[in-house]
């Protein structure tokens, strides 16, 4: 955001040498619902079940929210909601022309309640201990990466022309694409491309 404010003292928010590339946040959120439904269970006590996401990109903050339930692997009838979020990191090219690749990272959860009474106390308290610290990164892991697909050649091709007597020779020219900048705004994940021919 501190890059972006500064260009637009320069009457420059993207920057003519990027292209530039909006995902909307709706893709998105089917994509990572796609992944869904995710259990797994930590620490051999607690089993997890991620079912529902939703995703929103704005003020340049890209966040998560993941909601499902929480049980006891002893007392499977003892069930608390669960709200985790995180947003969207690691934004890059991938091998196959056309796709970017992006990751959820997770950093906080939020429990709502119990369903079931019963140990409650028990169950929240395991539950954020468990889960909260380090458990958020292996969590995160059970997503699979995000395969967003984007329309871009990596290779320009030009056919020969002849325009009265001028005659331009068939060509192609390979180019490089790298991820230069990611920026979550106004619905859109805005991916800026730095284009370079090799």
């Amino acid at each position: 955001m501190r890059r972006l404010l500064r260009s637009t003292d320069e009457d420059e928010v993207l920057p003519s040498r990027y292209i530039a590339v909006g995902i909307r946040q709706e893709l998105v959120r089917d994509l990572v619902q796609l992944t869904l439904p995710i259990e797994t269970t930590v620490a051999g006590q607690l089993v997890l079940r991620l079912e529902t996401a939703d995703v929103a990109f704005r003020d340049g903050e890209s966040r998560v929210t993941l909601r499902g339930r929480a049980r006891r692997t002893t007392r499977p009838e003892t069930l608390a909601d669960l709200t985790v979020i995180g947003g969207i990191h690691g934004v890059r090219l991938t091998g196959r022309a056309g796709y970017l690749s992006a990751r959820v990272a997770l950093d906080r959860l939020e429990v709502h309640g119990i369903v079931d009474e019963g140990p409650s106390r028990d169950l929240v308290e395991g539950l954020v201990e468990q889960v909260g610290g380090t458990g958020l990164s292996s969590l995160a892991e059970q997503i699979p990466p995000l395969e967003i697909p984007v329309r871009f050649e990596k290779r320009l091709v030009l056919s020969a022309s002849t325009v009265g007597p001028v005659t331009v020779a068939a060509a192609q020219l390979d180019l490089r694409i790298d991820v230069a900048q990611v920026v979550a705004a106004d619905g859109r994940l805005w991916v800026l491309l730095d284009v370079r021919a090799t």
